[in-house]
């Protein structure tokens, strides 16, 4: 097979450009301050041999990082330097603090004293400077400095190759014609201006299957052995727009009436005619009368309407413009596919009805092939869809006669997945056709790629044909010829991030990630499946991590060589005092930071991190980095308070030996610099040298217990290895060191993390506004303080199709790889049940539970809620339903939304509905315990500030449930399949 390779762009193999290129590698760093009691390292050694073998090969995957890190030039990288470099390394190692500290518990034989403090400041994962935390694909990136885009094999098929490639895949039409011939146009121009028609023979075709892990270092990289050789004609370059991308068609003599008469039915399938009957043919075509298609439990609303003029689509906002509707309440329901019907089952009100008639109560009945019946997407956010159908009787009884009216059915699966698969499924099989034309836009470039959709004789073909990899490679293709195409995305692929597709509908982003189902079958339909929903179009975008770093302001003075990011500082934890400011009296914490929150945990449950390597250095990197998001997982779950570390505003070394109670300091960043600018203004203060701060007697200070007996004055002593936390509700909190330099150190860090995270929400907060123009428009507009107002132009209008670069950080990957500790975090005001009052609070969704922390204005922490909500049997139900949940009189569709300004300057309108969600679960069970339908739900009402903060908290809770829902089969399972069904009727 020949193969065609596109060179990768490099720069210099110099060792800082390979270091730095490392540095953009998703990494989040974390620092323990102070030492650490020594019987918590007890149980951590292992045998000699064990510990020398896992330190030998610690060594070895980390020198040449080592190698560049100690300024060496990596075109003098072999074998020889590297001996010399792994026996430095173990000869530093072992002479290090942390290294002398694991031989000696290596050749301990005693009992370890409770009170003895050892070791010093470190930071996670770093090993003698190198931070192994960075995976193997990184090193290689940095080894090879990488700049441009990574190499992307593309295949060639040559047209003997393709008379052996299964039929299956192939377009139907003529076998002599040239199978698949594809062209690629600019969708400005027809052609060139003399007419020529110049086409070259390419290595790009619709690829293979993808695997189902995203790859972060080669997003285009394909292989297919199925697909024949496309013809492409490269457009032009003379302006970027719409690129397309053409299957011809061959073409064929007309055929003969009477041999399509004759046709057989296999013969018919073959053709044009039965190409679409064949590909409606789906998951259900081989089961027999009466096998289950699909099955799962789900929450079900069911309304009836006497009308039966409702329309071909019924979605959220149909439901609110239609009057007369009468509801059931949500409840849990076994939804049943069986051939034409949809059944849907519920428990018995009579106990023990169900064991004598051996099935549960089929409460509704749903046909599929009733010409009245209609399929619909409810709520792209939820991904809710709808079934509108004729009332139909669920037993059988001659002389029944059918009511008038319209039965609606709304249904929301557990898994986001799931109701993807449902919908999909159930639109093939009422008659949904893949059109003829798929287009995908790339907001970044303002571009789009239309592929015409050859007619393919098999569903198969279509899932072989459009993987996710496939329609990727096919897009880039053709917008590498945009002249755009290295500044905008060519650079950003260089630097780690990954093109990826993603359904979008308005302001929201659906992307696609999961090829596999819950059954771990593959999903061929994982592209296409968005075809269903109508009014959802198709990108390709730049899958990014949540953002570690922002842009200087563009009136910030800085020389050449200064960062123009603001990049974010390592977290940091360890163990504190807190001073009671009542009584003196000191209480032993643990603090630790986890994206802009400070928690605070019982010595007990710290859950520090280990200074020492792994025991097993098989894939190091990945073990290393999922155990940090367990570890901070455990710690916020145990958490006993948190701040939000924008509440502070101030830290400072004690000066007083008598802590305050109060404090009257202004918050500094309501300050402005010359140019207006707040958030440089913020970030100045911090910059700003205090003289206070350190002194030469701080070096002397040996820490602990036994060096403050020595000192001549102990509350002197005691105060300088202080340091207060000024709140902006005007309290202040003393926390007391191990020594003073591990005062200093927790004062620097703190402040650099205060004044990040105080940017970064306010960076967020303008994406947000950004983001929602596209809905509606500025409340208040922009200031243009420079122009004349008759030189002002005109505010644009919304645009629901622009492209909203800032969608990617709102939707970032860090929600789907769980990589991050907080998945997601913000005030919210939440009220568990339907009675009661709105009251705000810190929520923090991690793995697995979502954690609420009280806010009350007069207390120095938030205080952390008793109950957590466990996902692992939970729905999301967000919008107008969610409204409907509520008491009546409690919501009010004709009321008028107030405009509401917020502190970090987000500006919103929206109406009630569409800032409420709802969370239904269940409290944690047993994993053999399959809880029954009837079994009541928990509900706990949310209220956001916008709706765009809503779509992105229900986005990231439906991605944590499908996450649990996958990593619990069995259970799933369980509940899919436990109940039996009716028996059918002939």
């Amino acid at each position: 097979m020949l193969r065609r390779t596109i060179s990768q762009s490099t720069v210099g193999s110099s060792a800082s450009q390979a270091i730095q290129t490392s540095e953009d590698v998703h990494v989040h760093r974390r620092v323990f301050i102070g030492p650490m009691p020594e019987k918590l390292l007890s149980g951590e050694a292992t045998t000699d041999q064990d510990e020398e073998r896992n330190l030998s090969q610690l060594v070895k995957n980390t020198a040449y990082r080592f190698f560049l890190l100690g300024g060496g030039n990596p075109d003098e990288w072999g074998e020889s330097n590297e001996s010399s470099v792994r026996e430095e390394m173990l000869s530093k190692w072992r002479e290090s603090e942390w290294g002398a500290i694991w031989n000696r518990k290596l050749a301990a034989s005693s009992t370890v004293p409770d009170q003895k403090w050892v070791g010093s400041s470190f930071e996670v994962g770093s090993f003698l400077g190198v931070n192994v935390l960075e995976s193997m694909e990184a090193v290689a990136s940095a080894r090879s400095s990488r700049k441009g885009m990574s190499d992307v094999h593309l295949p060639l098929i040559l047209e003997d190759e393709a008379e052996q490639l299964p039929s299956s895949a192939l377009p139907v039409g003529d076998s002599t014609a040239s199978a698949n011939e594809t062209f690629l146009e600019n969708g400005t121009a027809s052609g060139s201006s003399d007419g020529d028609n110049h086409s070259t023979s390419s290595a790009t075709a619709l690829l293979g299957r993808p695997n189902a892990s995203r790859n972060r270092t080669s997003s285009s990289k394909a292989h297919t052995d199925v697909i024949p050789r496309p013809i492409i004609k490269m457009p032009s370059n003379k302006s970027k727009g719409k690129q397309k991308v053409h299957y011809a068609e061959p073409t064929r003599n007309p055929v003969a009436p009477e041999e399509v008469l004759e046709r057989c039915e296999q013969a018919v399938e073959e053709t044009s005619a039965g190409a679409m009957a064949t590909a409606a043919a789906n998951a259900d075509s081989d089961a027999e009368w009466g096998d289950v298609v699909m099955r799962d439990r789900m929450l079900v609303r069911v309304s009836y309407t006497e009308s039966e003029s409702l329309g071909l689509q019924f979605d959220e906002y149909q439901h609110r413009m239609t009057s007369g509707l009468r509801h059931e309440d949500w409840a849990e329901f076994m939804v049943v596919w069986r051939r034409d019907f949809i059944e849907v089952y519920e428990d018995y009100t009579i106990p023990g009805k169900e064991r004598l008639t051996g099935h549960k109560h089929l409460a509704f009945l749903v046909p599929l092939k009733s010409g009245r019946t209609r399929l619909s997407l409810y709520s792209f956010v939820d991904l809710t869809f709808c079934i509108t159908c004729p009332p139909t009787p669920t037993y059988n009884a001659f002389f029944h006669i059918a009511r008038s009216g319209t039965n609606i059915f709304v249904f929301k699966p557990k898994n986001r997945s799931r109701g993807q698969d449902w919908m999909w499924q159930l639109w093939r099989h009422i008659g949904g056709q893949v059109p003829s034309m798929i287009e995908v836009r790339n907001p970044t470039l303002d571009a789009k790629v239309k592929i015409d959709v050859p007619m393919i004789a098999t569903v198969e073909g279509y899932s072989r044909m459009f993987t996710r990899s496939n329609v990727i490679a096919l897009c880039l293709k053709s917008l590498r010829e945009v002249p755009d195409w290295k500044e905008l995305i060519e650079q950003e692929l260089g630097l780690g991030k990954v093109l990826e597709l993603a359904w979008r509908m308005d302001t929201n982003l659906d992307w696609v990630w999961l090829e596999d189902d819950v059954y771990g079958q593959q999903r061929g339909w994982v592209v296409l499946c968005g075809v269903a929903y109508k009014q959802a179009h198709l990108e390709l975008r730049l899958g990014d991590h949540y953002p570690a770093r922002i842009a200087k302001p563009l009136n910030h003075s800085s020389t050449g060589t200064e960062d123009p990011f603001y990049r974010e500082p390592p977290s940091i934890e360890g163990y504190l005092s807190r001073i009671k400011p009542n009584t003196q009296l000191k209480q032993r914490v643990y603090m630790t930071t986890h994206d802009g929150n400070l928690f605070t945990l019982p010595t007990s449950k710290a859950h520090p991190p280990s200074p020492f390597p792994l025991r097993e250095t098989e894939n190091y990197a990945q073990k290393l980095n999922r155990r940090e998001v367990e570890r901070g997982t455990s710690q916020i779950l145990d958490a006993i308070a948190v701040a939000d570390l924008r509440s502070i505003i101030a830290v400072r070394r004690a000066f007083q030996i008598v802590p305050p109670h109060t404090h009257v300091e202004v918050d500094p960043s309501g300050a402005t610099d010359r140019h207006g600018d707040t958030d440089a203004s913020w970030m100045n203060v911090w910059s700003q040298p205090s003289a206070e701060e350190g002194s030469h007697s701080d070096d002397e200070d040996e820490g602990g217990e036994d060096a403050v007996s020595k000192a001549s004055d102990k509350p002197h002593l005691r105060m300088k290895r202080s340091f207060e936390l000024f709140l902006k509700n005007g309290h202040v909190i003393r926390f007391e060191c191990y020594s003073r330099r591990f005062a200093l150190e927790w004062i620097n860090r703190l402040r650099s993390l205060i004044s990040y995270w105080k940017l970064r929400h306010r960076a967020d907060a303008k994406d947000e506004m950004d983001v929602s123009v596209a809905r509606r428009p500025r409340l208040t507009p922009r200031l243009h303080i420079c122009d004349e107002v008759e030189d002002i132009p005109p505010t644009a209008p919304p645009d629901p199709a622009a492209p909203l670069p800032a969608l990617t950080s709102l939707y970032n990957w860090c929600v789907l790889e769980g990589c991050k500790t907080i998945i997601r975090g913000g005030k919210i005001h939440l009220r568990w049940g339907l009675s009661g009052q709105f009251k705000l609070a810190q929520m923090i969704l991690i793995s697995g539970n979502l954690c609420l922390f009280r806010i009350k204005p007069h207390s120095a922490l938030h205080n952390a809620k008793q109950k957590k909500i466990p996902l692992s049997d939970a729905y999301i139900c967000s919008g107008y339903f969610a409204a409907l949940a509520l008491p009546q009189g409690q919501y009010d569709p004709d009321s008028n939304s107030v405009p509401r300004h917020y502190q970090d300057g987000l500006e919103t309108d929206d109406p009630e509905e569409d800032t409420l969600f709802t969370i239904w679960y269940r409290p944690q069970s047993d994993a053999d315990t399959v809880p029954s339908l009837s079994a009541k739900h928990k509900l706990v009402v949310f209220r956001t500030r916008n709706k765009l903060e809503r779509d992105t908290w229900c986005w990231a809770l439906n991605t944590e449930i499908e996450r649990i829902s996958r990593a619990q089969k069995d259970k799933e399972a369980k509940l899919r399949d436990t109940g039996q069904l009716t028996r059918l009727c002939l």
